[in-house]
């Protein structure tokens, strides 16, 4: 007697295209390891070396004045009041000048 196939011809497709599949990852690790470049280790001595090293001596003048800069974003739709309160100035005057003077009107929007 002859066993009969007990196995669907989808079956067979199914459990080929998985066999397939899962050896797929597989071998690209295979292959990644096979082309990788072989790194040599740092052979060489390594020494540490401490050393005293005198700084230069800075003469400071009195009369240099100190600059500091801060970057700001300027967004779509703000107003220079707005830009003057995430700077943190705090100028009635300037503020009320802007909200209010007549000839400040182009300088609301920015």
């Amino acid at each position: 007697m002859l066993p009969q196939n007990t196995l669907s011809h989808a079956h067979k497709m199914k459990l080929r295209w998985m066999v397939i599949f899962s050896t797929v990852p597989l071998l690209g690790v295979v292959t990644a390891f096979g082309i990788m470049p072989q790194t040599v280790l740092n052979t060489t001595e390594q020494k540490t070396i401490i050393e005293d090293i005198a700084l230069p001596v800075t003469m400071e003048s009195a009369s240099s004045t100190a600059s500091f800069w801060r970057n700001e974003r300027v967004q779509r739709g703000d107003t220079i009041a707005e830009l003057m309160h995430r700077l943190n100035v705090e100028d009635s005057t300037a503020s009320n000048y802007l909200l209010k003077d007549k000839s400040a009107a182009s300088l609301r929007q920015l």
